[in-house]
């Protein structure tokens, strides 16, 4: 767990944007759910987490117009004072969730997170996916905000899993790609496949390469396999 997180950290300092001369892309999240329901695969969970660093002398304002509009809770730990706000009207569909992280230590940035997930996926639910994440967007973030979705599916045995890998590869147009196969005998994950596409901005550079796409493929003793996709890299636990 450790190095996993050790890993994320630094992974995290290389992310950059750059525009795109590119069609527009709709949004990350749609992207995979598409290419999963085009599989007749079930999504299972999805969610977008959005970071970014807050101005100290423009935290009060923030804390007071979360703290009119959702129920919130709050922890001092001996680094820092944490605010969790979350919505009172909760829905299969989407709930939406904010962080607010003030480190004691002036030295060190705010950090505010806010966090759209739901355990479910439709034609409806993305609708209202897209018009949420614009509304946050436009409401509490700028072009500073570092934005990341995972969606969780799996497959039911039937459809092989390297031909949905390969789907997914072809229609994301996904390049660079790179697989890792963990061998540890107490894993239960069969390998991760990392890759880049130009549809997204978001990247992470890693000795002149470029990644923005995770995927960890799970396996199971009946022969189903379950996938959590990222980008631009898986920050769930997986």
């Amino acid at each position: 767990m450790f190095k996993k997180v050790a890993l994320i950290s630094i992974l995290l300092f290389f992310i950059t944007t750059e525009t795109i001369a590119k069609q527009a892309y709709e949004d990350e999240l749609t992207d995979i759910a598409n290419t999963v329901l085009e599989n007749n695969l079930t999504i299972t969970s999805w969610q977008t987490t959005i970071k970014q660093k807050i101005d100290r002398k423009k935290i009060d304002d923030l804390i007071l117009d979360l703290n009119n509009r959702y129920l919130v809770t709050r922890k001092e730990t001996e680094k820092s004072l944490n605010y969790s706000f979350e919505s009172t009207h909760k829905s299969s569909e989407i709930n939406e969730q904010y962080n607010v992280v003030i480190p004691k230590d002036n030295m060190y940035s705010i950090e505010f997170i806010a966090v759209i997930k739901g355990t479910n996926w439709s034609h409806e639910t993305q609708e209202k996916y897209v018009r949420k994440l614009k509304k946050i967007s436009d409401r509490y973030f700028n072009q500073t905000s570092k934005k990341f979705a995972c969606l969780t599916t799996s497959n039911d045995g039937i459809i092989k899993g390297d031909y949905f890998l390969k789907d997914l590869t072809k229609k994301l147009h996904i390049q660079h790609v790179h697989t890792q196969y963990d061998n540890m005998v107490n894993s239960v994950h069969k390998k991760i496949l990392y890759g880049y596409t130009p549809l997204w901005s978001e990247k992470i550079v890693v000795k002149n390469t470029p990644m923005n796409v995770q995927v960890a493929v799970k396996q199971h003793e009946d022969g189903t396999q379950t996938y959590m996709i990222g980008t631009p890299i898986l920050i769930n636990e997986y």
